[in-house]
């Protein structure tokens, strides 16, 4: 037990130094002057509060529509369900420009380029296929019995969903939430083409400077990108843990 004990410290060990490796090089690239140059930037703090805005769309934008397409994917037997199922993931297949510039015509058409809403759109397309993935596998794991026997119990659909399924489903949505902050954070070519110079995220911002690989100000923009990230990720799992537990509290009163 004790050399099974030391061995997994080993790996936790080496498993954190390759991870935060990246972190401890970025920091040691940077000096007071970068920071101090970076955090008296007032586009720094715009593109961050344009980052949060479009992710918020995003993930409000994937649990409309994902979470009713997971639940039928999960329960669809059908050829037509395999055909949904492969329609759905598409933008994962497929090169991410492709679908872009497959969408930016009727974009231009409807006023979306150049938009916060547009590029929220296209995040969407983009992260989609991540949420669902993971709500469906929550799906699957719930028995049928539980629909049938909420409904023996003259419990309404809308019940069956927030008493039974989605109490279940607390781990999957946590995962999903997470996979879409993490994909929608990296789409720099997609936001690029949607929103041009008008839409100016965090990875807009970065992108410059990543050309320039001694530039200390790229090396800030990279910290705070990855803090970013990490707060982004943690605050989501923190609020869906504080609605999941109001709802408990609220339902056995």
């Amino acid at each position: 037990m004790v050399k099974i004990f030391k061995f997994k410290n080993i790996v936790t060990t080496m498993l954190s130094g390759i991870f935060l490796l990246p972190m401890l090089s970025l920091i040691l690239r940077t000096d007071i002057k970068s920071w101090s140059q970076a955090l008296h930037m007032q586009r720094i703090y715009e593109s961050i509060g344009i980052t949060f805005y479009i992710l918020i769309l995003t993930i409000i934008f994937n649990i409309l529509i994902g979470t009713p397409v997971a639940y039928t994917l999960s329960r669809t037997k059908s050829k037509l369900g395999k055909v949904l199922e492969i329609l759905v993931f598409l933008p994962i297949i497929f090169p991410a420009t492709v679908s872009v510039l497959g969408v930016q015509y009727r974009f231009i058409q409807f006023g979306l380029i150049e938009t916060t809403l547009g590029v929220a759109i296209v995040h969407t397309v983009m992260t989609l296929p991540y949420y669902i993935l993971s709500m469906k596998s929550g799906y699957t794991t719930i028995s049928d019995n539980y629909f049938k026997l909420g409904k023996v119990m003259g419990v309404n659909e809308k019940q069956i969903f927030f008493k039974i399924t989605l109490p279940m489903l607390k781990k999957s949505f946590i995962v999903g939430v997470a996979m879409i902050i993490m994909v929608s954070l990296v789409q720099y070519l997609t936001t690029f083409i949607i929103g041009g110079s008008e839409v100016m995220t965090l990875p807009i911002m970065l992108m410059p400077y990543m050309v320039d690989g001694g530039s200390k100000m790229g090396a800030v923009y990279s910290i705070i990108y990855i803090l970013v990230t990490f707060i982004s990720v943690v605050l989501a799992k923190s609020i869906i843990n504080l609605l999941w537990r109001d709802r408990n509290v609220r339902s056995k009163n």
